[in-house]
């Protein structure tokens, strides 16, 4: 029997808004998903790997390496959830007689069905939503969206032993993104980092090996913290992480989004982007957003506004210290 393929978007919180919507249709075992491979960890310990065609390479070599896999499989129609042009033209190479999707990036004459969004202001989630329930793979689903395989559990598990966190409330902190204008000034996270410390919380500091001379830099000096950014963590791990933690506190950014996906509260901190857009959904999902004229922005960076402190945007250095920490207390007295 041939399958539908879903092309996955390349960042981990469209991935996540996607889930949503794609969890009833493989759970009916309707559909294949196409996409970055550490992806398939987050859904490992429910879904077997011949539902997840895992994507490890870039540019050009994904495209081909995208078509071959879809060559090798009885594949009858593809719902593109990127936008990209690249998206459109892999499904056409692997053979794909019908496909779905957004008329953007110039791909229209590629598609078989193109989606048309309704008018409005729509969340990406229900963009995502949207495109599937055109394509006819629209399934509700109400359990969990995250499945680590058993072995994250365990190592997740190692950790949280090894660091004597059994029974201590731990926070996680992100203060990374993928873009840096994206990111909250870094002395006020350090400033963040040292209150929470000093009234004697566990801290978790997250991100990844190559941004670990700036969280030693944030972290130099206070006790308490964990610097987990020397560890090499798959999603599966960080999800299991994110979940015994009794707080997130990081930028839009994906953590942010896998927080909220394990049901974990999370305060993101939005600067040039927009919560009721982009943001982490869920009744635990807090935002600071300090809504500009301009926001959300195209984040064409200082072409189109002028660097504020320590080189970030005006929308990001507008939100300070004491707003964060209000929003901390407020949740940690809603949990305790």
């Amino acid at each position: 029997m041939k399958k539908a393929v879903v092309v996955l978007p390349n960042w981990l919180g469209d991935f996540i808004m996607a889930l949503p919507s794609l969890l009833g249709s493989l759970e009916e075992g309707i559909l294949l998903l196409l996409g970055p491979g550490p992806f398939y960890s987050l859904l490992e310990g429910r879904y077997p790997p011949d539902t997840y065609l895992a994507l490890t390479k870039k540019g050009w070599g994904k495209v081909f390496q995208g078509a071959c896999l879809l060559l090798t499989r009885p594949v009858d129609r593809a719902t593109l959830l990127p936008n990209s042009f690249l998206s459109a033209l892999m499904c056409l190479l692997g053979g794909v007689p019908r496909t779905w999707g957004l008329p953007t990036d110039g791909r229209g004459f590629l598609l078989h069905r193109k989606v048309t969004l309704p008018q409005g202001p729509l969340h990406q989630s229900q963009v995502y939503r949207h495109i599937l329930e055109n394509a006819g793979l629209y399934r509700p689903w109400e359990g969990p969206l995250i499945h680590p395989p058993h072995r994250a559990r365990e190592k997740a598990q190692e950790l949280w032993e090894r660091e004597g966190l059994e029974g201590e409330e731990t926070l996680v902190v992100h203060p990374f993104s993928s873009k840096e204008p994206r990111t909250w000034l870094p002395s006020r996270f350090q400033e963040i980092i040292q209150r929470l410390a000093k009234k004697g919380l566990r801290v978790l500091l997250l991100g990844s090996p190559m941004e670990r001379k700036k969280a030693q830099d944030l972290v130099a000096g206070v006790k308490g913290v964990i610097d987990i950014t020397t560890l090499d963590l798959g999603l599966g791990e960080m999800a299991v992480l994110l979940e015994k933690a009794s707080l997130f506190i990081g930028n839009d950014s994906g953590p942010g989004h896998l927080a909220a996906a394990v049901g974990t509260p999370t305060i993101t901190i939005h600067g040039s982007t927009a919560p009721h857009l982009t943001g982490p959904r869920g009744e635990k999902a807090h935002h600071i957003w300090n809504a500009f004229p301009c926001s959300p922005c195209r984040e064409r960076f200082f072409r189109e506004c002028q660097p504020a402190q320590e080189n970030r945007p005006p929308c990001l250095e507008a939100i300070t210290v004491e707003e964060v920490w209000e929003e901390v207390e407020k949740v940690l007295g809603e949990k305790g």
